[in-house]
C-alpha cells in the first residue's frame, strides 16, 4: 500500500453485530474512502496490492487446508466415494477465496472448541471467509471508485 493510503486510512467499527444467543460477534466497519490527494499512479500502485492480496488460492494449497480441518475436526460416517466428493466440494468453493483466508477460517473453526468439534458445513466456513475478506473487497471498491474519478 502507498503511505499516502496507509497514513490516511482508518476504519472506524459503526455497528456491532450479534449472533442468535445475543452475545457480540464481531463490528461491523463503516464504508472506506479514497485519501484526497492521492495521485493515480498511487491509486493504481494500492489496487494492485489489493488485487495480489484477492487472488484465489490454488486448489492445491486449499486441498492442504480442507485436509488439515478434517483430520482435526469429527464427521459422521461416509463412503470412500461420498468423502472424496464432499472434499472436492469444498475445495472447489474455498478456491474462490485467497489462501490466507481460507487458512483462518479452517484455522478459526478448529479453536472454536467443544462448539467447533464437527467438520464444518459450507454455509459456516462461507460465513467466516465472507466476514474476512469483506474489507479488502470494499477498500478495493474505494479505490477503484476513486481511481477512475481520479482522471487521466
Amino acid at each position: 500500500m502507498s503511505d499516502l493510503l496507509i497514513s490516511r486510512l482508518g476504519t472506524v467499527p459503526t455497528e456491532s453485530v450479534t449472533g442468535p444467543d445475543g452475545q457480540f460477534e464481531y463490528a461491523k466497519l463503516g464504508p472506506f474512502h479514497a485519501p484526497a490527494g492521492m495521485t493515480r499512479a498511487q491509486l493504481e500502485q494500492d489496487l494492485g496490492h489489493l488485487d495480489r492480496a484477492c487472488t484465489p488460492a490454488s486448489p492445491a494449497d486449499v486441498a492442504l487446508q480442507v485436509a488439515k480441518l478434517r483430520a482435526r475436526t469429527k464427521s459422521r460416517a461416509e463412503g470412500e466415494r461420498e468423502g472424496k466428493f464432499m472434499a472436492e466440494v469444498m475445495i472447489d468453493d474455498l478456491g474462490k477465496y485467497p489462501l490466507d483466508v481460507v487458512t483462518w477460517a479452517c484455522e478459526y473453526w478448529v479453536d472454536g472448541g467443544a462448539q467447533a468439534k464437527w467438520f464444518p458445513s459450507w454455509p459456516e466456513l462461507r460465513e467466516l471467509c465472507e466476514r474476512r475478506v469483506d474489507g479488502r473487497r470494499r477498500l478495493r471498491a474505494a479505490l477503484e471508485y476513486a481511481w477512475q474519478q481520479a482522471g487521466p
